[in-house]
């Protein structure tokens, strides 16, 4: 049997007989397989109320609940990395917003949370990568 692909091994470790678990990568072995990404912006209306959720859903119907990773951007324009279940508060001015995201066998939830009444609308964008399991 021929051994075809590609190995990147540690620092200090010999790619041809380190066994794949002690490698950094190998081309043997699964590794995540982007199915969906794409950018959706959620908008929280001014007035809405405390511990008011305001979200969109990614449809995916893997028939699983996939990985993702899924970044909001925050007030100053920065993207923010969302790792279930992590909650990232950003404040609004005088206000708090909470941002989380789940996945379910359907859908990729992407949530913004009011925490404290704003003052006005506040738009947020989300950038997701949805990761399918490969079958073999």
């Amino acid at each position: 049997m021929s051994d075809f692909g590609i190995k990147m091994s540690p620092e200090n470790k010999d790619v041809g007989t380190s066994p794949d678990k002690d490698l950094v990568f190998t081309s043997a072995m699964f590794g995540l397989k982007i199915y969906k990404t794409g950018t959706v912006n959620v908008t929280i209306p001014s007035g809405s109320a405390d511990f008011s959720e305001h979200y969109t859903d990614v449809n995916h119907d893997l028939g699983y609940a996939p990985a993702f990773y899924a970044f909001v951007e925050d007030q100053n324009g920065d993207m923010i990395g969302l790792n279930v279940p992590f909650v990232s508060e950003m404040k609004e001015s005088t206000s708090f917003i909470a941002v989380s995201a789940w996945s379910d066998s359907t859908k990729l939830r992407l949530i913004l949370t009011v925490v404290s009444a704003l003052g006005t609308d506040v738009t947020r964008s989300f950038k997701y990568y949805i990761f399918v399991e490969p079958t073999t």
